[in-house]
């Protein structure tokens, strides 16, 4: 028979426990005894040192001791070390905070140097917080002093440009003195002489990816590249798909309905004349496109519609104008079920907004339509129109992106090099002195081992050099010939403005084999603009279109916007202003209200948007090796199928990008200079 319990004193019991074991040193007592047996092999993975722990923190440290006590019990030697998570965007957002600093300008004014400082002195505040908080949470663990991590964030500090850094003396988790600069001794946290928690800014931890690199780099697989990536304007920084998921919800946006007027040649048919044609029966013909994001359209390019759709030839009553759109979306009753059940969770209908129209409905609001047939989307393919910006000098501008494409001719062929028989002799020196003149005779050199002439000509091809492609694909080895051809289709790119190319495209297919474009949202017609989309940007790079990169890194209008140029992408009035010149021109059909589900900065709360920077890639073309390694790994429990899920995720995984432009983050930060282009070609210096 159990005793009764009068008062349940748990608060003191727990004291007792603690105490118990600190004064018999019961920890180092286990730790003595499993000594030398098999050993069970632990790894925390890092608690990030930003705050004071949260109850999901002791949560999930409870599951891991009650691990390491079963196998401590049943005679296995364990590791006991605790980590500590010191880098990335969790850190900088408190110490921004902290500090005032509310932009990413903003820390480079203050210092980099002295944020970084400012971040370490953040992280060792809280492990030392933290520690305190899993000590007494009965987190068994080799423990660095609470203590002495305060004392060591003191100690770091802005050195005398004049004199060595101070001394400080340090007290280890053994009990150690060591003395030397405060952050030499942060380096060197959690070292095997030391013990106590590892810290991921520590120089082990950043030479062993730094040694990664470097071997990824040997392999040519480390390459700088353009593309299309999640963005926060606030934090100046690209953003991984882990941290979109974590930072999706639920928002609403004005969306809008917008007419592109179709263009005619001289025989009064759509599509494929000349250039230059004149707008349908004044401007009465014209693509229906929707778009959630206006910003964007001051950038489009193309207009994509799938080429096995049915799309329907609709006359509004109202002026007789004809729109062209996907026939199934004409009475498609959009986001239905969400009006009626929400998106899930928590994720409710947004109180006050509308229930959505049917395109049938917007055009019965206005007097009513009429329909005068249907057309297949193949047969739409390679229709002229009349861009809805094509005011903008960036629009107007020649060269709008010929250096990009071209140093991204060239990086792609670095990437993709490979060791064949029929590669063309001449064609490296070619593309070095053509193409690019500020490579050097090294890079010329580095191209000796390109892909068959077939993977030269798709490449050329992504970044428009379509005649050129063409040309390589027939085997022509001739050096003088390759300079004609080249100069030739170089010419005809360098003087044709974006303005003079829109055209209707075929949407593609993504890498399951799936249609992008789609009929039921929107219109069946999507607006390409390659510098503000994921998708965008790959439909652009096969067909060879213009790519415009309208934001800058604070997430503004750059150059050449006109009344755009400044302001934020994300600003509301932004979109008011897209929305007013719209109408000015009588392109602008309806403005609506749409809830949707879009990503954040899971920190800030700051609404992400899709821009085309220069970042660190590694190619993922050895996938196969990671997965040979992730099958031969037990995973447990089975039930969650982990190795499947790591596998499917590798699958489909893109090039891993390592570079995010972020002040803390000492790891890896990296750059070029003029006279070093970034390409994969030994050439390009990593720099830290």
């Amino acid at each position: 028979m159990f005793q009764r319990v009068e008062e349940a004193k748990f608060i003191e019991g727990e004291h007792e426990v603690l105490r118990f074991w600190q004064e018999q040193e019961i920890f180092l007592r286990l730790i003595e005894q499993n000594r030398g047996k098999p050993k069970w092999s632990f790894l925390d993975g890092p608690i990030t040192a930003n705050n004071p722990m949260g109850v999901h923190h002791a949560w999930g440290r409870t599951y891991k001791d009650a691990y390491q006590r079963y196998f401590a019990m049943t005679g296995h030697e364990l590791r006991y070390q605790n980590g500590f998570d010191c880098q990335g965007l969790w850190v900088e957002v408190e110490v921004e905070k902290e500090l005032g600093l509310g932009t990413k300008t903003a820390i480079n004014d203050f210092g980099v140097d002295r944020f970084v400082r400012a971040c370490k002195q953040r992280v060792l505040k809280f492990a030392a917080r933290q520690t305190e908080q899993s000590i007494r949470l009965g987190y068994w663990m080799e423990w660095d002093r609470p203590d002495e991590l305060r004392k060591l964030a003191g100690s770091i500090d802005s050195p005398d440009a004049a004199s060595p850094p101070p001394g400080h003396t340090y007290i280890t988790a053994r009990g150690q003195s060591v003395t030397g600069p405060a952050e030499e001794i942060t380096a060197k946290l959690g070292n095997p002489e030391w013990g106590g928690s590892y810290f991921t800014f520590s120089t082990e931890n950043n030479e062993t990816i730094w040694s990664f690199l470097k071997k990824c780099f040997e392999r040519g697989k480390v390459y700088k590249g353009h593309d299309v990536m999640p963005w926060g304007g606030r934090a100046g920084s690209a953003y991984s798909q882990m941290e979109i998921a974590d930072g999706r919800k639920l928002t609403t946006h004005r969306s809008c309905f917008v007419r592109f007027p179709l263009l005619r040649d001289e025989q009064g048919d759509n599509g494929a004349g000349e250039q230059g044609g004149t707008a349908a029966a004044d401007g009465r013909e014209y693509l229906l496109v929707w778009t959630t994001t206006p910003w964007t359209l001051t950038s489009n390019v193309a207009a994509a519609v799938n080429p096995d759709l049915d799309y329907v030839k609709l006359r509004a009553n109202r002026d007789g104008a004809v729109y062209y759109f996907a026939k199934d979306n004409l009475e498609y009753k959009r986001l239905e079920k969400e009006f009626k059940e929400g998106f899930g969770g928590d994720w409710n209908w947004p109180e006050g907004t509308p229930k959505l129209k049917t395109i049938a409905q917007l055009f019965k609001e206005q007097g009513g339509y009429e329909i005068e047939g249907t057309i297949k989307g193949s047969e739409m393919i390679g229709w002229k129109y009349v861009g809805v910006f094509d005011d903008l000098l960036t629009q107007r501008t020649k060269v709008v992106d010929y250096e990009v494409r071209v140093h991204r001719a060239l990086e792609t062929l670095l990437r993709d090099a490979r060791e064949d028989s029929d590669v063309l002799p001449n064609l490296a020196y070619v593309l070095a002195d053509d193409l690019y003149s500020g490579f050097n005779q090294d890079v010329g050199q580095s191209l000796s081992h390109l892909s068959t002439s077939q993977i030269v000509a798709r490449r050329l091809r992504n970044i428009g050099l379509l005649a050129y492609a063409d040309f390589i694909e027939e085997g022509v080895e001739s050096l003088a010939a390759h300079r004609a051809a080249l100069s030739a289709n170089v010419d005809q790119i360098k003087h044709t403005p974006a303005c003079d190319r829109h055209q209707v495209i075929s949407g593609g297919r993504d890498s399951k084999g799936n249609p992008n474009v789609v009929a039921g949202e929107g219109t069946g017609i999507v607006h390409i603009a390659p510098g503000c989309g994921d998708i965008d940007h790959k439909i652009g790079l096969e067909l060879g279109l213009p790519v415009i990169a309208p934001l800058k890194e604070d997430g503004t209008y750059g150059e050449g916007f006109g009344d755009f140029t400044g302001r934020s992408a994300i600003d509301p009035a932004t979109a008011d202003l897209v929305f007013e010149k719209l109408k000015e021109k009588g392109y602008l059909v309806y403005v609506e209200t749409y809830p949707h589900i879009y990503p954040h900065c899971w920190r800030t709360g700051e609404e992400l948007i899709f821009r085309l920077v220069d970042e660190w890639f590694i190619n993922m073309d050895w996938r196969d090796e990671i997965k040979a390694v992730t099958r031969a790994i037990e995973w447990l429990p089975g039930s969650i199928q982990g190795q499947k899920r790591e596998v499917e995720w590798l699958t489909t995984m893109r090039d891993w990008m390592i570079s995010k432009k972020r002040s803390g983050d000492s790891r890896c930060r990296s750059g070029s200079t003029p006279q070093t282009p970034a390409t994969s070609s030994s050439s390009a210096r990593l720099r830290s």
